[in-house]
């Protein structure tokens, strides 16, 4: 195994002791900063995709990217 796939190995497991040591509330607001991090870089992407597009229509990307990914087919907050 390459030096590069032993890094990302040790730090994959490091995170993963990180993440059974976290109380359920820490669990939580781990889930909510990655989830706001995830949206930003959408948010990102849907700019890059119609960079003459206003906040609105931004927005508007998003909720249907939301409602058509396949990922998100039964999560009751895309319907």
């Amino acid at each position: 195994m390459d030096p590069l796939q032993v890094q990302i190995r040790l730090i994959e497991a490091t995170r993963a002791q990180q993440a059974c040591r976290q109380s359920p509330g820490e669990k939580i607001a781990a889930g909510l900063r990655l989830y706001g991090q995830i949206k930003r870089r959408m948010i990102a992407g849907i700019r890059m995709r119609h960079p003459d597009a206003d906040e609105a229509e931004i927005r508007r990307h998003l909720r249907q990217w939301l409602r058509t990914s396949r990922h998100n087919e039964n999560l009751p907050w895309t319907n």
